[in-house]
């Protein structure tokens, strides 16, 4: 029997020629521009994924090839990278074959020669198609616990306005005829206002989250989310404390952003159990728009805040479990979502507080 080879020991200019094999090997699609921006590389995982094949691509200009590169910033990102920029690109919609809408990451890096220089680009994308399809059941799944949460909060406010307007129509009842009872009509129509009010937020709340980004006043929407979130915290004796700065209009996905502030105050609420203080503060930071959820629960143990955004991760003191663990692991896919960051702090008998910021013009959102 002939020995075998280790592959260490093959000679370089040998080896050399196993790159396209490997190319054709990766499971992700591998794109090699030079830097005229031609294909001179297209390997199998790309040609499954565009329904082009290299031959049909090769030697010809990518940008050529799919116009629609302008419009999602992707041609900008070759010019960077050709003046030596990594660039990454999460969730860039496109059309598939069938017509359905897809999603990838792609990262583009520089292509150096031995001495530095840069010659192209690499391309690698990864189909998420599958893991937003995914994520955007969880999300709707998620909205349906939130709802079960605030079922309580919403029957108390609800409860109090509808005694209201009750109170007033008997007090109404009891005037004699010549009485003026326009007081008690302004004071029934703002109740009735304000029951409109808190079924429309109910009603935004309960969209779906995979809506497309659109403009939105930042203060509004935090106020929108307060007005359903008062009733739930009071029958917690929690009091809700406000510091909301106006703001330019930014582009978010409004039922995202809604689904975040719900479960950061839950949590909060589920960690008060002797009731508290919850503090939302909202302010610009720079070109950021920065989101405060602070309370001062019994905080979480620090070898746990650095895993807290982990999938399935609770806690309570008790070592009861709270919920399914996925609500800080949707917090942070949501701000990631949106080009932001999330952070925790928190101290043993002093709370925590969730500190999220989103770019007020965040390029990469469509």
């Amino acid at each position: 029997m002939s020995e075998q080879v280790e592959f260490n020991e093959i000679p370089e200019e040998v080896a050399g020629r196993f790159t396209p094999l490997i190319i054709d090997n990766i499971s992700n699609g591998v794109i090699v521009l030079n830097r005229n921006l031609e294909v001179v590389c297209w390997n199998k995982a790309q040609e499954a994924a565009s329904g082009f094949s290299r031959d049909e691509v090769r030697g010809k200009n990518i940008v050529s090839l799919f116009p629609q590169l302008k419009n999602n910033g992707l041609a900008d990102d070759f010019r960077s990278v050709l003046r030596g920029e990594n660039i990454k690109r999460p969730r860039i919609s496109y059309r598939k074959d069938d017509g359905t809408i897809g999603y990838a990451d792609r990262e583009s890096n520089p292509l150096r020669d031995r001495k530095g220089k840069v010659i192209g680009i690499v391309s690698c994308i990864t189909d998420v198609t599958e893991k937003v399809r995914l994520e955007k059941n969880l999300l709707w799944a998620q909205k349906f616990e939130d709802l079960g949460h605030m079922a309580a909060g919403l029957a108390h406010e609800l409860n109090n306005l509808f005694t209201i307007l009750q109170c007033e129509t008997e007090l109404a009842l009891l005037q004699p005829e010549n009485y003026d009872r326009e007081k008690i009509i302004q004071t029934s129509g703002k109740v009735a206002r304000m029951g409109g009010n808190l079924t429309r937020q109910l009603m935004n709340f309960a969209r779906k989250p995979d809506q497309p980004f659109e403009t939105a006043d930042p203060k509004e929407l935090v106020q929108g989310c307060i007005v359903l979130l008062k009733g739930v915290l009071a029958t917690e004796k929690i009091t809700m404390r406000t510091e909301l700065a106006d703001l330019p209009p930014i582009r978010i996905n409004v039922s995202q952003i809604q689904q975040l502030i719900f479960n950061l105050v839950l949590n909060a609420k589920n960690a008060m159990k002797k009731g508290g203080v919850l503090k939302i503060r909202l302010k610009q930071e720079n070109d950021n728009v920065k989101l405060t959820v602070s309370d001062n629960g019994p905080g979480i143990p620090s070898e746990l805040v650095s895993k807290i955004f982990e999938p399935f991760i609770t806690y309570s003191r008790s070592n009861s479990r709270l919920g399914t663990g996925l609500g800080l692991s949707i917090c942070r896919d949501i701000v990631h979502n949106h080009g932001g960051e999330i952070k925790v702090r928190s101290r043993l008998g002093r709370g925590t507080s969730f500190i999220i910021t989103l770019p007020i013009s965040p390029d990469h959102l469509t």
